[in-house]
């Protein structure tokens, strides 16, 4: 229903203010919920509207008489057949002895016309013929077929692209001039230019062309800001007072180029970093790109500062695979180690320097890139440090995300990930190398890099040379007109050394959050509680992020 009770936020959202036409559409809404399980002969009357004592609130009383409910009975087809009855049948998702449902109805009759769109019959009719059998409580359904004619594509226009220039939607279109009549090309090239992530919105509309059977596509766009500037003050959880500013673009020059220019100066860490990514070079499925960075990092026992850069090389399987290679040479050194630190930093103590080059695969199926609601992302990455330079090893990284809409907007999913690092040569795995849990983007309810393998003597955190971690979320939305959703999680995991066995000592913890994609950018407030703290541990760890940190 439309018409809420009144709560907190009222004065922002306007919840609970009484409508008329609002309660109106309430009826149709509570008739057409009982359509779909079944009730077909179910009325909803008018609410009568109470005012109560106060003179300040009133209530609504709607009255139903649902009456019996009804399920499917016989199914057919007739009319212009493309294949046969029973295999077209087969792709209808009810069933004889189901619950009818005028929702589950609609979606079959989608179904069947994009059938018959994807083969170039972008005039199809299907109508449902229904005949009620009141006696058994049954509905036969008989699907009616006009396919119509067969069109191909026409001319293909774009409008309202102010910036971005036209080859770059052109070619996350899945249809060409030409091409036969597709409704499964129509959606997925709107799913794909949608998720460039540089418009607001993004419409596909058809329309007859200057022959009959050819028909006119038109893309209709509307740019939202793709890049920022910005110089300020802010107070990170894990770094304390912070000053920034940084330019990142998108959408740089209309050509899709992804641009960050970034520097932060903050209590405990310093970071300056230029990257450019190509992600169509020289207009081909070909991603070229590089960065150069330099930061410095003040830990409790030791100090890191580190100069590199790394090129990118990305190449296409798959519409949803992709594959790249990075090839990464950082000089590092480590300084300023307290007396009372433990071997393994004083070991790492002075100047070394990294080779390697990374080979990775990512699936990713989701409808929405930039805030998924289904689908997943899968990544594998098999990084090789030995290209020269002082480092050996080979680490394994295997990340997934699982999404799943609910009702109401609201959204399950999980993510986990398993690290190993080998050493090669007996040489000792660098210790910024090394796998640390705890903080916002690993196990919450744990301080950021104190969790895992720890020097009993000293109290610091070495890093393990294995991992494994999951999240378990449930976002839903608060106030839907500000983007502002809440999160509920459970966290698992932990990080071992080469001498402990691989899910021993699994660590727990919960909690919740709020997350808002603010003008200023995503932020993120969560607490998390250790479930099972040890006795230098604390039991409940807050952490935030405000915008995006390079």
């Amino acid at each position: 229903m439309l018409t809420k009770k009144k709560w907190f936020l009222s004065f922002l959202t306007k919840r609970g203010a009484y409508r008329e036409e609002m309660a109106q559409v309430d009826v149709d809404l509570l008739t057409d919920k009982y359509f779909n399980k079944g009730y077909i002969q179910a009325r909803v009357r008018q609410p009568q509207v109470i005012v109560k004592d106060d003179k300040k609130s009133v209530e609504l009383l709607f009255e139903i008489e649902e009456g019996p409910q009804f399920f499917i009975g016989a199914l057919d087809v007739q009319g212009d057949l493309l294949i046969g009855r029973e295999e077209l049948l087969a792709k209808v998702r009810m069933r004889p002895g189901d619950v009818f449902s005028r929702l589950a109805l609609r979606e079959n009759l989608l179904v069947m016309n994009d059938f018959y769109a994807d083969q170039g019959y972008a005039f199809v009719n299907v109508t449902p013929l229904t005949e009620v059998d009141e006696q058994q409580r049954k509905v036969d359904i008989t699907f009616e077929i006009e396919q119509g004619s067969r069109v191909r594509i026409g001319r293909i226009a774009i409008a309202g692209n102010t910036r971005t220039r036209d080859k770059i939607i052109r070619r996350h279109v899945q249809l060409g001039e030409g091409d036969l009549y597709s409704a499964t090309g129509i959606k997925e090239s709107r799913r794909r230019i949608n998720n460039l992530g540089f418009f607001d919105e993004v419409n596909l509309t058809t329309s007859r062309g200057a022959e009959e059977h050819l028909m006119d596509v038109e893309i209709d766009v509307k740019e939202r800001p793709t890049g920022s500037f910005s110089v300020g003050a802010g107070f990170s959880s894990a770094d304390g007072l912070l000053l920034q500013g940084s330019v990142s673009q998108e959408n740089f020059m209309g050509k899709a180029l992804k641009l960050d220019l970034a520097a932060s100066l903050g209590g405990k860490s310093s970071t300056y970093r230029v990257g450019l990514l190509d992600p169509y070079f020289l207009d081909r499925d070909l991603a070229l790109g590089f960065d150069v960075y330099k930061t410095e990092r003040e830990w409790t026992d030791f100090t890191r500062e580190a100069t590199g850069g790394n090129i990118k090389l990305g190449l296409p399987i798959t519409d949803d695979l992709r594959s790249f290679f990075v090839y990464r040479y950082e000089k590092k050194d480590i300084y300023d180690v307290a007396e009372d630190a433990s071997n393994q930093i004083k070991e790492e103590a002075g100047e070394s320097t990294i080779s390697s080059v990374t080979a990775s695969l990512t699936l990713n199926t989701t409808d929405f890139r930039p805030d998924p609601s289904r689908g997943h992302i899968s990544e594998l990455s098999v990084e090789y440090a030995g290209l020269g330079g002082d480092a050996k090893f080979v680490k394994y990284i295997f990340d997934h995300r699982y999404f799943y809409p609910l009702p109401r907007e609201f959204v399950f999913s999980v993510h986990g990930r398993f690290g190993y690092i080998q050493d090669l040569d007996d040489r000792r795995i660098p210790l910024d190398e090394r796998f640390y849990l705890g903080g916002i983007n690993s196990m919450r309810g744990f301080k950021t890099r104190e969790l895992g393998p720890r020097d009993p003597d000293t109290g610091d955190y070495y890093g393990g040379n294995k991992t494994a971690f999951a999240n378990v979320e449930l976002t839903f939305p608060l106030i839907r007109d500000m983007k502002l959703k809440g999160v509920v999680f459970f966290d698992i995991g932990n990080a071992w050394d080469k001498e402990q066995s691989m899910f021993s000592d699994l660590r727990y913890s919960v909690g919740a959050g709020v997350r808002w994609n603010s003008p200023m950018g995503p932020l993120r407030f969560e607490w998390g509680y250790n479930l099972d703290p040890k006795p230098w541990e604390e039991s409940s760890v807050f952490d935030f992020t405000v915008g995006r940190m390079f």
